[in-house]
C-alpha cells in the first residue's frame, strides 16, 4: 500500500504539465528568463555552456533556447535525478543528463541555474556550494526558491498545515556570502506575485503548489505518525475550499545571483 502511495505521490511532484505551469507562472512573476545581471556577464563573442539544475522538463532550457537572448552558438545542459519526464526528441544544442545534484558533477565550465522551492536549509547549503564547482571562474550562478508561502483572508487556515517552516525568514544573501565559498558579487531580489495583479494566476498557482503539497504529505502515510490518507484527503477538501474563498498562494520568488571568482 504505502509503495502505491508513493509512486502517485512522486507522479503528481512530477508531473510534467504542473511543472511546466510552474514555469509559466514563476517566468510570469520574475519578468524574465535570465537575471539582467548575468546577461550582462554572459559572453557574447564566443560560445559557453548553460546548464540547469533540477530541470524537470527541460522547460526552461526549450524556452531559453529560443528566445535569442543567448548566441545561437551556445549550448544547453539540463540535469535531473528523474529522467522519465525529460523531452523524447530535444534540440540538437540541448542535453539532459541523469544526475544527483547532491553529488559532484562531471562537467565544469558553465553557468547555471537552479530552482528549488523545497530544499531544506542544511542541504540548500551544500547543494549550492557543490554547483560552485561547475562554474568557470567568471561564470555566473543563479538561484530561485519560494518565500512567505501563502496571503490569507482568515485566521489558521488548514493549508498552513502542510507548510513545516512556512513562516521562517531565511537571510539567504548571507548566507551565501558566509557559508559558500567562492562566490563574488551576490545580489538578492525578491519578486511577489501580487505586482501581477492577477487573480487566476494566483488561484492556479496556489491549487498546483498544494498537489505538491499533497504528493508529499502522502509519501509520510505509514511513515509518519498522524498521516492517514483519509486525514490527507480532509486536508485537501478543506485547502481547496480556501482557495475558493479567496486563499492563496503568492509565490514570493527569491532570486539570488553570484558570480565565481576569477
Amino acid at each position: 500500500m504505502a509503495d502505491s502511495q508513493t509512486i502517485d505521490s512522486n507522479q503528481i511532484l512530477t508531473s510534467p504539465h504542473r511543472l511546466n505551469e510552474q514555469h509559466h507562472t514563476t517566468t510570469k512573476i520574475l519578468g524574465f528568463l535570465i537575471h539582467p545581471k548575468i546577461l550582462h556577464h554572459l559572453p557574447t563573442n564566443h560560445p559557453f555552456k548553460m546548464a540547469d539544475i533540477a530541470c524537470g522538463t527541460g522547460i526552461f532550457l526549450l524556452d531559453l533556447s529560443t528566445s535569442h537572448l543567448l548566441p545561437p552558438e551556445t549550448q544547453y545542459i539540463g540535469y535531473d535525478i528523474s529522467p522519465s519526464i525529460f523531452p523524447s526528441n530535444p534540440p540538437s544544442n540541448i542535453t539532459f543528463k541523469t544526475h544527483d545534484m547532491f553529488l559532484p558533477f562531471p562537467e565544469s565550465e558553465l553557468n547555471i541555474r537552479f530552482v528549488s522551492n523545497s530544499t531544506p536549509l542544511n542541504e540548500w547549503i551544500s547543494t549550492v556550494q557543490n554547483l560552485v564547482s561547475l562554474l568557470k571562474p567568471g561564470a555566473c550562478q543563479e538561484i530561485y526558491s519560494a518565500l512567505e508561502p501563502f496571503r490569507v483572508a482568515k485566521e489558521n487556515p488548514v493549508i498552513g498545515l502542510m507548510i513545516r517552516e512556512g513562516n521562517t525568514r531565511i537571510d539567504r544573501e548571507k548566507l551565501w556570502r558566509e557559508k559558500v565559498k567562492g562566490l563574488v558579487h551576490v545580489h538578492e531580489d525578491v519578486f511577489s506575485t501580487d505586482r501581477l495583479c492577477e487573480t487566476e494566476i494566483r488561484e492556479k498557482g496556489t491549487r498546483n503548489i498544494i498537489k505538491c503539497f499533497l504528493g508529499c504529505l502522502r509519501v509520510l502515510i505509514g511513515e509518519d505518525e498522524g498521516w492517514t490518507e483519509e486525514r490527507v484527503k480532509r486536508l485537501e477538501e478543506e485547502a481547496m475550499r480556501e482557495i475558493d474563498e479567496g486563499v492563496y498562494h503568492t509565490p514570493d520568488q527569491v532570486c539570488i545571483v553570484g558570480m565565481k571568482g576569477l
